[in-house]
C-alpha cells in the first residue's frame, strides 16, 4: 500500500506541499480562521469560478486568474481535462462530474486549510490522510455484477449437455487467449521503479481487456446446465472484476486515484479469478465423471 501512495504522489507530487504552502500565504488573502469546511471547499480567491483546491490540483495559482499570463486558468484546466478525456469544467461543475482524484483533493485541501492556521498539520494528520487515501484505493466496488437471471440456464442433465458445455467453455477460452504478453509484463513496463512511470505501456492492456470482454459476452450467451450455474456465475464475476481493474488502471493519467485502486485490487481479484476457474473446471469434471 505504501508503494501505491508513492505512485499517487508521483502523479500529483506537489499536491500536499503546495496546499500547505498556499494556506500559509495569509498576506495574499488566504487566511482561513473561523471558516467552515463548506466555505473552504467553495473558496475561489481569484474569483474565476474555479475553486482554490481544484486550481492547486492542476498546479495553478488560486490567487491569479491567469497563472500563465494571457491564458485564463479555466482554459489551462480544460485543455488538460480534454487531453485526459474528462468533461470541461465550464460545461458542468456538478460534484458528480468530478473525478475521484479531484474529490479526494477537495477533501484534502479543505482539511489542510482548516488546520493550517493552528499549525496542527503534523505527522498525525499526514498519517490520517494516508489512511483515507488507502481506504479509497482498497474499497472500489464492482461496477457490474452478474446474477443468475443473466444466464441462459438449461435443465437438461444429459452427458451430452455437460460435455457440450465443457467443450464450448474450452473453445471460448482458447479463442480469446492469444496475447504474446501478460498483464504482469505490462505493469512491469508501466512502473519501472517508484520514480519512473511509462504511461504508454498501459495501451497494451487494450487487447487483453477486449479479449476478456469477448469471453464475458460469449459465456453469457451460451447455454449453461443448472448444475454449473453458480460456478459459471462466479467465473463471470471474477473476470468482470479483472476487466474493471485493468480499465481503471488505464485512467492513471486522468484519475490516478481510481487507477491505483485498480492496481491495488488486481492481484487479489486475479487470485479469486483463478479460483473460480478451478472451481468451474472441477465441478464440470466431477459431473461428467458421474454420468
Amino acid at each position: 500500500m505504501l508503494f501505491l501512495v508513492v505512485l499517487f504522489l508521483a502523479k500529483k507530487t506537489t499536491l500536499f506541499e503546495k496546499t500547505v504552502a498556499l494556506i500559509q500565504k495569509t498576506q495574499n488573502g488566504l487566511a482561513y480562521d473561523d471558516t467552515t469546511i463548506k466555505q473552504l471547499v467553495e473558496m475561489d480567491t481569484d474569483g474565476d469560478t474555479i475553486p482554490d483546491w481544484q486550481e492547486k490540483l492542476y498546479g495553478l495559482d488560486p490567487t491569479k486568474r491567469e497563472t500563465v499570463p494571457g491564458v485564463p486558468d479555466s482554459t489551462t484546466i480544460n485543455k488538460l481535462r480534454t487531453e485526459q478525456g474528462l468533461i470541461s469544467i465550464n460545461e458542468n461543475q456538478d460534484t458528480e462530474n468530478l473525478t475521484e482524484t479531484e474529490k479526494f483533493a477537495r477533501e484534502l485541501f479543505s482539511t489542510a486549510a482548516s488546520v493550517g492556521q493552528s499549525g496542527t498539520f503534523d505527522q498525525t494528520l499526514t498519517e490520517q490522510i494516508g489512511v483515507s487515501l488507502a481506504d479509497k484505493i482498497q474499497n472500489t466496488p464492482q461496477k457490474r455484477v452478474f446474477v443468475l437471471s443473466d444466464l441462459k440456464i438449461t435443465e437438461n442433465t444429459s452427458l451430452e449437455t455437460y460435455t457440450n458445455y465443457s467443450t464450448n467453455v474450452m473453445s471460448i477460452w482458447k479463442q480469446n487467449n492469444k496475447q504474446d504478453y501478460t498483464v504482469t509484463e505490462v505493469l512491469e513496463r508501466f512502473v519501472n521503479d517508484q520514480k519512473n512511470i511509462d504511461i504508454t505501456a498501459l495501451r497494451d492492456l487494450d487487447p487483453i481487456i477486449a479479449s476478456a470482454n469477448k469471453v464475458i459476452e460469449a459465456m453469457t450467451e451460451m447455454s449453461v446446465p443448472r448444475a454449473f450455474a453458480y460456478q459459471h456465475l462466479d467465473y463471470l464475476n471474477g473476470i468482470e472484476r479483472i476487466v474493471e481493474n485493468l480499465s481503471d488502471l488505464q485512467l492513471y493519467e486522468g484519475d490516478p486515484l481510481v487507477a491505483l485502486g485498480g492496481m491495488n485490487q488486481y492481484e487479489k481479484n486475479l487470485e479469486l479469478y483463478v479460483q473460480t476457474v478451478q472451481n468451474l473446471t472441477n465441478t464440470v469434471n466431477q459431473k461428467i465423471a458421474k454420468k
